[in-house]
Formats: structure tokens, C-alpha cells, sequence
């Protein structure tokens, strides 16, 4: 099926993309913001559901999160070291020294 989802921004709401996506301070293009959308439904079709061992395990995979920003200061909060953060995908290291990556789908933390 091909979609056709309109999505308007303001030209703040581009430059904001922009900086997380380029690193710049450059407004976010249609065929980047097109790269973004993909990849976010590709990681949510891929995503699978945690099993109770899991979400005893890590209590924040019961969560609903309304941001990776608010998932950042949790985890900075319980003792990981965060090593990248773009707003898109968060990098961090708990203190068993294992690196993670995460992402927000849904609502729901997504870990590599």
C-alpha cells in the first residue's frame, strides 16, 4: 500500500528536526523527514513484544512513555551512563558496562 500522510511543520518544527538529524543547524528536508518516517514504522513492524521475564527484569518495559527525553533521564536517574542521545535513538551503558540502544515506538522503549 502506498500512503500518502500529510504532515505539516513549521519552519521551527523543520530546523529542530534538522539539528537532531544533521547535527546542523539546517531545516529537515521532505525526503529526510521521508528516511525518518520509514525507519520508524520498519522499527515498530519489527519490534517484538517483550516477554514477563523481560518486563520483570527492566520494570520500564511495562511503561508508556511519551518521550526518549523523559527514557533518558529515567536511565540517568537508575545509574547508566548515557553515550549518545539525537532525539531518535538513545545510546546508553548500564552498570554491567553493556551498551544498549533504544527508541521510542508507540509509546513503548524499543532496545536493540
Amino acid at each position: 500500500m502506498k500512503t500518502n500522510v500529510g504532515i505539516e511543520l513549521t519552519d521551527e518544527e523543520r530546523i529542530n528536526l534538522g539539528q537532531k538529524y544533521y547535527k546542523k543547524n539546517k531545516p529537515i528536508t521532505r525526503a529526510d523527514l521521508n528516511v525518518i518516517v520509514k525507519n520508524y514504522i520498519k522499527s515498530v513492524l519489527t519490534a517484538r513484544p517483550y516477554t514477563l521475564e523481560e518486563k520483570q527484569n527492566e520494570p520500564y518495559l511495562k511503561e508508556e512513555w511519551s518521550s526518549l527525553s523523559q527514557f533518558k533521564e529515567y536511565l540517568q536517574k537508575q545509574g547508566y551512563t548515557v553515550m549518545s542521545f539525537d532525539g531518535f535513538q538513545l545510546i546508553a551503558k548500564d552498570s554491567d558496562k553493556q551498551v544498549h540502544s533504544y527508541t521510542l515506538g508507540l509509546g513503548k522503549i524499543l532496545r536493540d
